[in-house]
């Protein structure tokens, strides 16, 4: 299965992350690594596009059942020197690299909420405080940072959100769909996952051409 998330002619590579962030226990941490890497199908394809924006979140989940090697990945491409690292790269093959950039930034803060990690949630706070500052094309990421935050803790059962810090907007509400709340992951199988996404996740070409 792993294989096909280098497979450029397989057709539905979002079911695949889908499947992986719902069942892998660190196997394929590596894989989704290179994923974002080196896409090996064109970006502007909703399905290809899709599984770049769950590929940060799957290493959450991963990251969740125990896995130190994803849970450090997520730390170090939204440490405070980094461009992004495998998310620059990813965001290189589409037609606006800073957007997707920003996008890939704010999936892998999810990433870190998923992973329900205390240093994941250190870090999310450090960027929604402004003391960890990424590059957002622009963007303010210190909002989707703060909505992390709340789900970190909405996860957790842990009271007072982002320990003062005030609410974003984030992009929270379009995620849910994707690989985000209970009411997504309790009994939803990896293919009507991916599907259900596709109502809410826009293509990179809408994106590029959307003001935020």
């Amino acid at each position: 299965l792993r294989n096909l998330l280098s497979d450029p002619g397989f057709p539905r590579r979002d079911n695949v992350v889908a499947f992986l962030a719902h069942s892998d226990i660190g196997e394929a941490t590596g894989d989704l690594l290179d994923f974002l890497t080196a896409p090996p199908s064109d970006v502007t394809q909703p399905e290809e596009d899709r599984a770049l924006l769950l590929a940060p979140q799957a290493l959450g989940r991963i990251a969740a059942r125990g896995d130190q090697g994803a849970l450090t990945a997520l730390l170090e491409i939204t440490g405070g020197r980094s461009d992004g690292g495998v998310l620059a790269s990813a965001a290189a093959h589409g037609p606006d690299p800073e957007a997707l950039r920003a996008d890939l930034f704010e999936m892998a803060f999810r990433g870190l909420a998923f992973s329900r990690s205390p240093r994941a949630r250190e870090r999310l706070q450090e960027i929604a405080a402004g003391w960890v500052r990424l590059p957002g094309g622009g963007r303010d990421l210190s909002r989707a940072a703060r909505d992390s935050v709340k789900l970190f803790d909405e996860q957790t059962g842990r009271a007072g959100g982002a320990s003062g810090l005030s609410r974003g907007a984030g992009s929270g509400k379009k995620t849910d769909a994707a690989l985000g709340g209970s009411s997504v992951i309790a009994g939803t199988n990896a293919l009507s996952l991916a599907a259900a996404s596709s109502r809410w996740w826009p293509t990179l070409n809408q994106r590029s051409t959307t003001a935020r």
